[in-house]
């Protein structure tokens, strides 16, 4: 399904976007870069449907992630921009919502698995 069809308010999908540069800066997580990884890939699905510029995004995102890093010189963190980046331009190629539907026996079929 195509992001627009998902989301086709821009207002909302504006209320989205700003949600994830926040949740970058200051949300609790116990795996940063998993959390860039999925807050740049989202926000990049985002810039497709949202009234915000793809450069503001990326930018705001950078801040956040300035924010929750500073102080923090570990080799892993060095590289999370470039992760940042890397994942909001893949996000923004792939406008796509991915459904599955698992029946129920399936799923406990999986979970046995």
């Amino acid at each position: 399904m195509d992001f627009a069809l998902f989301l086709s308010s821009s207002e909302l999908a504006d209320e989205v976007a700003e949600y994830e540069i926040w949740r970058l800066a200051v949300d609790a997580a116990t795996d940063l870069p998993l959390l860039v990884e999925q807050v740049a890939y989202r926000t990049g699905q985002l810039s497709r449907v949202t009234s915000l510029s793809s450069k503001h995004i990326l930018r705001s995102l950078g801040e956040s992630l300035a924010q929750r890093m500073s102080g923090d010189s570990s080799g892993q963190q060095q590289q999370l921009p470039q992760k940042l980046d890397a994942e909001f331009r893949k996000g923004r190629h792939e406008p796509f919502m991915d459904r599955y539907h698992v029946t129920r026996e399936r799923w406990l079929q999986l979970a046995r698995e």
